[in-house]
């Protein structure tokens, strides 16, 4: 009797066990089956949006504030992330910039593709609104008859054409992957954090992720040049200066001229 109770017991366990373990196993990929609806998307690309023209104007307090808001709608939005890091970054807050901007990397890895394909969506669908008001102007211009109103109406629908061309689209690099100019951001908080090995890793994903961006080559040849690499500070900064980034001249005469 002992011998079939302890068996009992026993199989009484592993059931347990085994269920939860199954509901550890399909928590993530329920996590990561939930899609971002087109409403969450546009509310918070709207507050990063406003939190950058918060930023681009000094007011911290609101840039913030906003970034906050969008991370409400969405918890991992990357772009609100990435504002808070850049807040940080202003205040001396490295420490705090490299967590925002690292919080930011991850959740580009976790729904980049989710932003490609709403970003796309968006583009598609300004595309038929710059087609439609352009309709609108050449039926509004047949029956101008030196109106007022109506001139002012086409201006106005003017300016929303170039409202929609002005909005980005969503390149290739975007698809699912981190961009460049975060991996530019984590490297100068972790350059000064003092951590210059972490720094030009990050640099150097950088520079193979957009070849053409020309302060990331500066930032690498001030980083190469600390830690010895005279040879590899050197160039990176003619690649700098290649691609039109002016270039300090008392740093390009240490880099450049030869050690006594």
């Amino acid at each position: 009797m002992r011998a079939t109770g302890a068996k009992s017991v026993l199989r009484r366990v592993v059931v347990v066990l085994s269920v939860l373990a199954g509901a550890l196993s399909t928590a993530p990929a329920a996590a990561a089956e939930k899609q971002l609806s087109s409403r969450e998307f546009h509310e918070a690309i709207a507050h990063c949006r406003r939190g950058d023209e918060a930023l681009s104007r000094g007011d911290l307090s609101r840039a913030s504030e906003q970034f906050e808001k969008a991370l409400a709608i969405v918890p991992e939005f990357p772009e609100a992330y990435t504002g808070l890091g850049h807040i940080a970054l202003v205040r001396r807050d490295y420490a705090a910039a490299l967590g925002s901007y690292t919080r930011a990397r991850d959740a580009y890895e976790r729904i980049g593709q989710q932003l490609y394909e709403h970003r796309l969506q968006q583009k598609g669908r300004a595309g038929l609104e710059v087609q439609s008001r352009r309709d609108d102007i050449m039926n509004l211009t047949k029956i101008l008859q030196g109106g007022s109103a109506l001139e002012s109406r086409i201006r106005e629908i003017e300016r929303e054409i170039s409202y929609f061309d002005r909005m980005d689209s969503p390149g290739e690099d975007r698809r699912a992957t981190t961009p460049a100019n975060l991996y530019f951001f984590r490297g100068n908080a972790l350059f000064h954090l003092d951590r210059l090995d972490e720094a030009v890793a990050d640099w150097e994903e950088a520079s193979r992720r957009a070849p053409e961006f020309g302060p990331v080559y500066n930032n690498l040849a001030l980083a190469y040049w600390k830690l010895g690499q005279r040879d590899k500070a050197q160039a990176a900064l003619a690649r700098a200066e290649q691609l039109g980034v002016t270039v300090h001249p008392d740093f390009k005469q240490q880099v450049v001229e030869p050690e006594s």
